[in-house]
């Protein structure tokens, strides 16, 4: 016997589960097309977010017309070294896999899916599915029901290919099979017999877009500090062209991740591309430039126009606003209380350009360069406002158009953990 810490069993009824998510605001409930998708939405110091059940709400899909959980994905598994996978016992019987790079997908009912229900992302896969026809309709039809039992099953894929790409650019779209799950009680099917299955429906000549995982090593059973050690050093050393690593254990279901540093390092690059306050937060801290060299060159072109467009925008409105309190500060031939008193007057609905016209009066009375004391000032703005974007506190001090940092090629990330 094994005691590995992750749990599976019988779940409670699916409206018992949207209860338990819709409780607190850690797990998101998402309805579209009569269907409910559970999901945790952020990791929160409440030491039984990951708890049973509430480990299995990564991507639960329940029928909203009767309650029955229609589809179970992946349990929340950890990376090697955290708090979660503490206890993993490595005697049992595993075997490494590949971690692929994309987004997990699945069927619910008559629709594919991700573990935020129905989104922009299964839309895409759901579209590849189509043009795969039946050798993937076989091949569903084989997993999506137990054999041995009739018990209904998840099949899991990982949606890859240039039009989802995460990190690791792969050349074409692909499904690719990571597990097969049975919803009555979790018990994975074993990637031998999952592997079976696969090459009896799909045949010997494969399919350009369909692909099963293939173990990276075969499956053992030592549990050895040495072998942990060697395994995690290993993974944890390749490049970045690889995520990494899922060690399956067989058969509690007990699942682990080991991630290669650089691909985390380049993941949190492709992070701080998402949103505004991000890219802006680097900008702030000086990092642009090691930002853009960690994208792709798509996306570093991108990232690069907007950064450009930005500097453009500060060293222009900078020009301005030092030229305008210039001509104050002259009219009132440098001195400094008369010309504030007039600038006061000018700015009566710019407070944001008067408090930059102030600096500017500074950097004159100093003799230092006007115009960059007029962009440092706009620039420390910006970065004092960045959670909130280029907000109303400080596009007043643009006096052209603020850029609007909106990448179009999307950035949900609906990977399998």
């Amino acid at each position: 016997m094994h005691n590995q810490p992750h749990r599976a069993g019988s779940l409670p009824g699916g409206r018992e589960l949207v209860a338990i998510a819709e409780a607190t605001d850690a797990f998101k409930v998402r309805r579209h097309e009569g269907l409910t998708a559970l999901n945790y939405a952020y990791v929160t110091g409440e030491p039984d977010q990951f708890e049973w059940p509430r480990s299995e709400m990564r991507g639960l899909i329940v029928d909203e017309a009767n309650g029955e959980v229609v589809a179970r994905p992946f349990q929340k598994f950890w990376g090697f070294n955290a708090e979660g996978a503490r206890g993993t016992d490595w005697s049992e019987r595993h075997v490494v896999l590949p971690k692929l790079d994309g987004s997990l997908v699945y069927p619910a009912k008559s629709r594919w899916v991700t573990r935020g229900g129905v989104t922009d992302t299964s839309r895409r896969a759901e579209a590849l599915a189509a043009g795969i026809g039946a050798p993937l309709d076989r091949l569903l039809e084989a997993l999506r029901s137990d054999p041995r039992d009739g018990a209904a099953c998840t099949p899991c894929f990982e949606y890859i290919g240039p039009d989802n790409q995460i990190v690791i650019r792969y050349d074409d779209p692909r499904l690719v099979l990571l597990a097969v799950r049975r919803i009555v009680d979790g018990a994975y099917w074993s990637n031998e017999r999952m592997r079976r299955a696969f090459d009896a429906s799909v045949g010997a000549g494969r399919h350009r877009n369909l692909g099963v995982v293939a173990p990276l090593a075969d499956a053992g059973t030592t549990g050895s500090a040495d072998y942990v050690r060697e395994l995690t050093t290993r993974v944890q050393g390749w490049g970045g062209e690889s995520e990494g690593v899922v060690v399956t254990f067989d058969p509690s279901g007990h699942r682990i991740k080991i991630k290669s540093l650089d691909y985390v390092a380049l993941h949190r690059a492709r992070d701080d591309y998402s949103t505004e306050s991000r890219v802006l937060t680097v900008w702030t801290n000086g990092d642009a430039q090691k930002l853009l060299a960690n994208l792709s060159p798509d996306r570093a072109a991108r990232l690069g126009r907007y950064y450009a467009e930005l500097e453009w925008a500060i060293g222009t409105s900078a020009t301005r606003i030092a030229g305008e309190a210039a001509q104050h500060w002259l009219a009132h031939e440098g001195v400094r209380k008369d010309a504030a008193i007039a600038w006061t007057r000018a700015t009566a609905d710019r407070l944001a350009v008067r408090a930059a016209g102030f600096t500017v009066f500074k950097a004159l009375a100093a003799g230092t360069d006007a115009g960059e004391a007029a962009r440092t000032h706009i620039r420390n703005a910006i970065g004092r406002r960045h959670a909130a974007s280029i907000d109303a506190k400080v596009k007043p001090l643009l006096t052209t158009t603020a850029p609007v940092w909106a990448p179009p090629d999307g950035n949900e990330r609906d990977s399998e953990q």
